[in-house]
Order: C-alpha cells, then structure tokens, then sequence
C-alpha cells in the first residue's frame, strides 16, 4: 500500500509546516547548509520539488525578515495597549502590557550577562 503523503497533493497547511520546520532548523544552524536542510527535510515530506522549494522559499524570507519583525515588536506592543485603552476597562492597559512584555522576553534569546 502506498503511503497517502507522497500520493497525495500537500495542502497550503501542509506547505506552511515544512516552511515552519526549515525556519526552525535556520535559525538553529545560523543560516547555513540551505541545501542540505532543504534536501533532507524534502526527503521527509514526501513533496514534489515544487513544493519544498516553495516551502524553502517562505521560510528563508522569514529567516532573512526576522530582524526588521523582531524590531516592530515594541510597535505591536504599543498598538495593543493603545487598543485595550479604547475598548477595555482602565486596568486593561496595564495587563496588556505586563503580558506582552513578558511574552516577548521569554521568546528573546538569551543574552549572556557581562
């Protein structure tokens, strides 16, 4: 019997988890040995070269993006604190904040302290 992934045409999903995988596995390696990654992740999805070097793409533009996104993060923050001001109660803003700003420490590499 013939296994349904390498039969069966990937789904955007589908596209978008290979994507999600190869930009985890960028970011760990600093961005290098593309190629490798890109051959040995397609190998594991069963999908058309088409579709890995569409998957590959995504990802690497996140991978080059990551900084210029990482920067609008403090925007972000803003805007939903400015948001919860609006439609919420007075404490709201505050929690926003607090919640956000956590969140986004705890995603931040580790810096080591000098």
């Amino acid at each position: 019997m013939t296994d349904p992934a390498t039969t069966s045409t990937p789904t955007p999903r589908e596209i978008r988890r290979l994507a999600f995988q190869a930009l985890f596995q960028l970011d760990i390696h600093e961005g290098s040995d593309v190629t490798g990654l890109q051959h040995t992740l397609g190998q594991e999805s069963g999908m058309t070269a088409a579709r890995i070097d569409s998957a590959f793409k995504l990802a690497i533009a996140a991978f080059v993006d990551r900084k210029a996104a990482d920067a609008m993060m403090t925007r972000i923050i803003n805007d939903a604190v400015g948001l919860a001001q609006e439609f919420s109660t007075d404490k709201s803003p505050a929690f926003v904040n607090a919640l956000l700003d956590k969140a986004w420490k705890n995603i931040q590499p580790q810096t080591p302290q000098t």
